[in-house]
């Protein structure tokens, strides 16, 4: 900044200067300092009629000096002196910025100045570019206008808005990367979770037997545009079928209550088996929904064991090794030998009779070892027309783990029907 010499004259009412020394003249100012540190200074006429003094200043301003001698005040009134700021020193941040959650505006946008080596603002400069980036933490997102031109030695950003993760620290930093200043640091700060906007599978469905219960339990969360857990919002979530190879129905609780953000599946079941499922969840927030990782429905891992015996690439459940006409998965499910055809423990069909009258059974095999077969008896008067049988009477005739020897009789007499047709099922095929 700057020194001014100040001078008061002695002279006559006619305006002749009078070369009279040890008149006490007093001096005020509103800005900056005399040379006794002060804001009010005595000094003496010298014998030219002439009070000299000298006024500084570190603060840019402008400074309104009054001259008086006792109780009379210089004629010509005040003087002022304007102290300009010097050239930048320092980048320094105004005003904080302040935000609460992710994804939204600063509450509190952010100042810059440029200040000269007394932190006085720049005042002149409106050329120096300030540019605002992320100085610290993982996961942070900055957006708006992040480049700024200095305007009367200030930046005033407007339309900033951050997301990041919940619980990391982030700080910003201000630069102006065309001048040797070193950059400002905001304080650091953390930020809440934004608005629920995702839908994202926290588990994810795993490869289950067929009517078996998908392990471990699904589980859908609530998320921000940054992947912060919603904890705070409720919301009913649906699990569908998305990819569905086997045509398959999903059984079980499919739509849930999120319990601190997250909603837990833990009977879901599919009836088919076949590779290439997919679920998609949704909610009633119409939150954007999500598909899960494609996963498979399987027989049960007793199948597994039970194919060892046949040769690598010919173990599908729905493959034919040797061409018998009966799928690996049959043969599993009648206790079959994998590699022989043994068409003789297939489901057969004869009648029961009695004095009373004649009814169609059909007796098969049937295992216990593997809960995710379920057989079902259908009964039909066409070929085409087969429909669950309501009410047979079973009977077990043979129990030789892993399988038992079942007999299935219709309750309606044949007598009843011109034709009538037994079969056994095996759900999921």
């Amino acid at each position: 900044l700057e020194t001014a010499l100040i001078i008061v004259e002695l002279r006559d009412a006619s305006g002749n200067p009078i070369a009279e020394s040890g008149v006490t003249v007093s001096f005020t100012t509103t800005l900056g300092a005399f040379p006794n540190g002060n804001q009010t200074i005595s000094v003496d006429t010298d014998e030219n009629g002439l009070a000299t003094t000298w006024l500084s200043s570190t603060v840019a301003g402008l400074a309104a000096i009054n001259a008086s001698i006792g109780e009379i005040p210089v004629t010509n009134g005040s003087a002022e002196i304007e102290f300009h700021p010097g050239p930048a020193t320092e980048l320094s941040l105004n005003v904080e910025p302040v935000i609460e959650r992710a994804g939204d505006l600063f509450t509190v946008q952010p100042v810059v100045s440029l200040r000269d080596a007394f932190g006085n603002i720049v005042s002149f400069d409106s050329e120096t570019e300030i540019r605002v980036a992320i100085a610290a933490g993982d996961g942070g997102n900055l957006t708006g206008t992040t480049s700024l031109q200095i305007t009367g030695g200030v930046a005033s950003f407007t339309d900033l808005t951050f997301g990041g993760i919940v619980g990391e620290t982030y700080q910003l930093e201000f630069a102006a990367p065309d001048t040797d200043l070193a950059p400002a640091f905001s304080e650091p700060f953390e930020i809440l979770a934004g608005p629920a906007q995702l839908l994202v599978f926290l588990q994810q469905p795993s490869d289950t037997a067929v009517h078996q219960t998908i392990e471990p339990p699904l589980s859908v969360a609530l998320q921000d545009g940054f992947g912060n857990l919603i904890s705070n919002q409720s919301d009913s979530i649906t699990l569908s079928l998305g990819e569905n190879p086997g045509n398959a129905d999903l059984t079980g609780t499919s739509t849930v209550e999120t319990i601190d953000g997250v909603a837990t599946f833990s009977d879901l079941k599919i009836d088919r088996i076949a590779e290439g499922y997919t679920l998609i969840a949704t909610s009633a927030a119409e939150l954007t929904a999500v598909e899960s990782e494609p996963f498979a429905i399987t027989a049960g891992p007793g199948y597994a064991v039970w194919a060892e015996a046949l040769p690598e690439g010919l173990r599908g459940e729905d493959q034919d090794p040797g061409g018998f006409g009966i799928p690996n998965i049959l043969r599993y499910a009648f206790d079959l030998d994998p590699l022989v055809p043994e068409y003789d423990k297939l489901p057969t069909i004869s009648i029961v009779q009695d004095e009373t009258g004649e009814w169609l059974s059909i007796q098969f095999q049937r295992r216990t070892d593997d809960p995710s077969l379920i057989y079902t008896i259908e009964a039909g008067d066409e070929l085409d027309a087969f429909a669950l049988l309501e009410n047979p009477i079973l009977e077990i005739i043979d129990n030789q783990p892993p399988a038992e020897t079942v007999v299935a009789t219709d309750p309606r007499q044949i007598s009843e029907s011109n034709r009538r047709f037994l079969r056994v099922r095996l759900l999921g095929w």
